[in-house]
């Protein structure tokens, strides 16, 4: 939910965080974007700062996701 509130906050389109994040050097596909903002499956971390950077989240902001990330998919 928060991934998908971030892209709308953002004004962000699936395609334009995927063209975005390519633009950032760091790719994911529009497909990739729709699995993270509804939650199919569990999402690698590196998919994320991809994500982030497609949305324009600036690196200060990234580490609070990361931070949050790595609570929530902490190996067990």
């Amino acid at each position: 939910m928060r991934l998908r509130a971030l892209m709308t906050a953002r004004r962000r389109s699936l395609d334009s965080v995927a063209r975005r994040s390519r633009d950032a050097g760091t790719p994911i596909s529009r497909a990739t974007v729709h699995n993270l903002i509804t939650a199919a499956g569990s999402p690698r971390r590196d998919t994320l700062v991809s994500f982030l950077r497609g949305c324009g989240v600036p690196p200060r902001e990234q580490i609070r996701w990361l931070t949050t990330f790595d609570v929530v998919y902490r190996p067990r």
